[in-house]
């Protein structure tokens, strides 16, 4: 569906680290008429073979970019470190929501853990994080997409730059 097999099974371990971490997930997609939808993302997770990367979202908080993904399969997602502001944005073009595996649910409570450990020096306690993470088994939904093209978007010179495998 689009997405450039260059890219496929080259993202470093660094970047599949990163973008696992338990970091500030924001997931946008688009309609036909190119009118954007945006929602934020709970965690991701990549699969075994480090090819595809998974999003948890909450259904209900995301009923706009569910639908555009469901229609258009295109899907830009930023990454991003709140004690640094280290930023990457992928793109995809093959996004379909897929079950839910143990695998993630696993991932979304590390994250949660990991994303609250990010944010408290910033001054959002535990009670601030349960909050964010709060949903319903039933309420969440997995993303999953090929990556096409990764940028450097943390603020600075770089920002912006089409992101080279092995960099």
């Amino acid at each position: 569906m689009g997405h450039n097999a260059g890219l496929q099974g080259r993202l470093s371990a660094d970047l599949l680290a990163f973008v696992q971490k338990g970091i500030s997930i924001s997931v946008a997609s688009r309609d036909r008429r190119l009118v954007p939808s945006v929602s934020r993302a709970l965690a991701c997770v990549a699969s075994e073979d480090g090819r595809q990367l998974r999003l948890l979202v909450v259904r209900s908080q995301a009923v706009e970019l569910v639908r555009d993904l469901e229609c258009c399969g295109a899907i830009a997602v930023g990454f991003t470190e709140p004690s640094t502001h280290r930023t990457l944005q992928i793109k995809g073009g093959d996004a379909a929501l897929v079950p839910i595996t143990p695998r993630d649910q696993e991932a979304l409570a590390r994250s949660e853990v990991a994303f609250g450990g990010q944010i408290e020096p910033l001054g959002f306690d535990q009670a601030y994080t349960r909050r964010l993470f709060s949903a319903g088994p039933d309420d969440l939904v997995v993303i999953a997409f090929t990556p096409d093209k990764v940028y450097q978007q943390t603020p600075g010179p770089a920002a912006g730059a089409l992101w080279e495998p092995g960099s």
